[in-house]
């Protein structure tokens, strides 16, 4: 995505729902790859949830990294 949109409320990233679980996901898989020599997230997405401001969905992450 080059042109983001955010929300003027939160100041957040908008996205679909579509791509929220994309975003979401492809962390996940990522998180995974322990046999690339990536260096992993500090802080990954957990889940999205829909804003009641701009009615798109956002993301919210953990310190904790994934545990799946």
């Amino acid at each position: 995505m080059v042109n983001a949109e955010y929300c003027e409320a939160t100041n957040k990233k908008k996205y679909s729902r579509r791509e929220a679980g994309e975003v979401i996901n492809s962390a996940r898989r990522n998180y995974r790859g322990q046999h690339l020599k990536k260096k992993r997230a500090k802080i990954t997405p957990q889940r999205c949830y829909k804003c009641e401001h701009c009615n798109a969905f956002h993301l919210t992450s953990s310190k904790t990294p994934y545990k799946g």
